[in-house]
């Protein structure tokens, strides 16, 4: 019988090292394609584990909320029932530095009747190439905003607006979720 000798190895691999298609992290070993949540495919694995937002709705250094029917938190705005307003921003990227970009990021928006034709959420966004986009929020749920730019040129801003042609219901908060990743097993 043969008698071979015995090598203990401990390999140190970073957090959210790879070897081949597999990403470590902590006590994890995970692939690194994953899904979102909206379950689109990405491939964002330094993101596994995160808690913070991309950025908080009460920093006065990027948002302003300029109406008392509106309040800010870290993590959500909240528009009041009582709003008497017909249209208005509720929340304004005013103090976004010129050139400075807000990546894509997720919300779970809450309080919209479904599929509303009356009352709903506008997220308004600049490209880098100044042109203004509009996303149309009709109900309740988890959504992906597009990434914006502060306009260089003429300063356009970045705002989520409430149109209401009816009384609301209930309150409605726009809460942020923080950017992660969740493997594919």
């Amino acid at each position: 019988m043969e008698q071979y000798d015995a090598i203990y190895t401990k390999l140190l691999i970073a957090d959210n090292g790879t070897l081949g298609s597999f990403v470590f992290n902590g006590d994890y070993m995970f692939s690194q394609q994953g899904i979102d949540y909206l379950y689109n495919t990405v491939n964002n694995y330094e993101d596994f584990g995160v808690t913070d937002t991309p950025f908080k709705w009460n920093d006065g250094s990027i948002w302003t909320i300029p109406y008392s029917d509106a309040t800010a938190t870290a993590d959500t705005i909240t528009i009041s029932s009582t709003t008497t307003y017909s249209s208005f921003h509720f929340a304004q990227a005013t103090e976004l530095p010129e050139g400075q970009k807000l990546n894509d990021f997720y919300v779970e928006i809450n309080g919209l009747d479904t599929e509303s034709t009356t009352n709903y959420i506008a997220w308004n966004y600049v490209e880098a190439n100044g042109v203004i986009n509009t996303e149309y929020i009709r109900s309740s749920g988890i959504f992906k905003l597009h990434s914006t730019v502060q306009n260089t040129e003429n300063g356009n801003s970045a705002s989520i607006q409430l149109y209401r042609g009816s009384t609301l219901t209930s309150n409605i908060t726009i809460k942020i979720l923080p950017t992660t990743f969740t493997p594919n097993l």
